[in-house]
């Protein structure tokens, strides 16, 4: 059978994620206050998603890449890659890999950087 079906679906106003309830139930909604009513009732709810002043809803995504552009990305400490040379970028002279990296807590934009040349050997 082919049926026309008319729904609500929770997405982000900004990127269109689609909300799905961490515990197995409808994700189509007959409206918008059933659809409303879930969401804030779910307690698997993602924390990070917001209703905006303008009423817009905004996916955890987008509020920390909001958030991390007013007010900075919040890094977590360096951490050494775990190749030991592996990847291609080089040993260290204790014999690690040469490249750290790190991510932002709140968005998890990632960087990397190369030690100083002065650790690192060269390996044939």
């Amino acid at each position: 059978m082919i049926r026309r079906l008319c729904a609500v679906v929770v997405e982000c106003d900004r990127c269109a994620a689609r909300w799905e309830p961490m515990q197995p139930g409808a994700v189509l909604f007959a409206d918008e206050s059933e659809a409303l009513r879930a969401f804030v009732r779910d307690p698997h709810t993602d924390t990070g998603w917001r209703v905006r002043a303008d009423g817009q809803l905004w996916c955890a995504r987008c509020v920390a890449g909001e958030e991390c552009a007013l007010w900075g990305h919040a890094p977590t400490p360096w951490r050494r890659c775990r190749c030991r040379g592996a990847c291609g970028a080089g040993r260290a002279r204790d014999g690690g890999c040469t490249v750290e990296f790190r991510h932002c807590a709140r968005c998890l934009r990632d960087e990397q950087r190369r030690l100083t040349r002065t650790a690192v050997r060269e390996v044939s």
